[in-house]
């Protein structure tokens, strides 16, 4: 149960971190980037004014993968993001998944992987 509980904090957490950066970008007009850190199990997050931010997660909700190149995910000032991919994080057996699309940036939060 708290297991469930922890993915599911972990999960809207990121959510909500990759909508943030993609708002970020068009209002600044700067690039946002976020740099998913699977070994250390935390999202460094570098918004407009340039200063990285750390967000850490308890070691029962895992960054488990990305498919992002070099575990990277940039917003464009235009909104549009360097490009669409999934970010899943593990507790125990369940696997929960962040995708983001490419061109657009929506991103959505799943118990299933993208097809």
């Amino acid at each position: 149960m708290r297991n469930a509980y922890l993915l599911k904090l972990v999960g809207w957490q990121i959510v909500t971190r990759i909508r943030q950066a993609k708002i970020e970008a068009i209002q600044s007009g700067k690039d946002i980037r976020l740099l998913f850190d699977v070994a250390q199990n935390r999202l460094l997050y570098r918004g407009k004014s340039g200063k990285t931010e750390i967000v850490g997660f308890p070691r029962e909700a895992m960054l488990y993968t990305t498919n992002f190149p070099s575990n990277t995910l940039f917003f464009y000032s235009s909104g549009m993001p360097s490009a669409g991919g999934t970010v899943t994080i593990r507790s125990g057996a369940k696997r929960r998944y962040i995708i983001v699309t490419p061109v657009t940036g929506r991103v959505r939060f799943s118990e299933k992987p993208p097809q």
